[in-house]
């Protein structure tokens, strides 16, 4: 099948890159709405989960999404910070999905964060990156 527009096939090594801003700057917005001190919403959430002390998990995730934010912008060891949000998104996903009731996100929203990082860790950083193809 024919492309309809071929001359943007030369751009396609910017497309990671897009993508890899785009939900590196979410994440790390999202880990830092959570930092220092989280929502009593948030907190209440993860003890209804069973997850106690609710500061310790909380602070822990807003870590994992901050720093693996930063390595997507930076374009530095993307497919680490892939698999780290691929894997937060997954749980996320999943316990949204189970406590529908008390969620405080949309499935949609983890899902989103899911798939573009698993494209991510599969199409590596593009262009604009510390991260080369060897």
């Amino acid at each position: 099948m024919l492309n309809p527009f071929p001359i943007l096939l030369d751009y396609q090594f910017y497309g990671p890159t897009l993508l890899r801003l785009v939900v590196g700057i979410y994440t790390v917005w999202l880990g830092s709405s959570k930092l220092p001190k989280a929502a009593p919403e948030l907190s209440a959430f993860f003890d209804t989960l069973g997850f106690r002390p609710a500061q310790y998990y909380i602070g822990a995730i807003a870590i994992g999404e901050i720093a693996a934010g930063l390595l997507l912008i930076l374009g530095f060891l993307t497919q680490i910070g892939a698999a780290i949000l691929a894997t937060i998104s997954l749980v996320s996903l999943v316990v949204s999905i189970k406590h529908r009731d008390i969620s405080l996100r949309a499935p949609s929203e983890y899902l989103f964060v899911l798939a573009i990082s698993l494209a991510l860790l599969l199409l590596g950083a593009g262009n604009l990156a510390f991260d080369w193809p060897l």
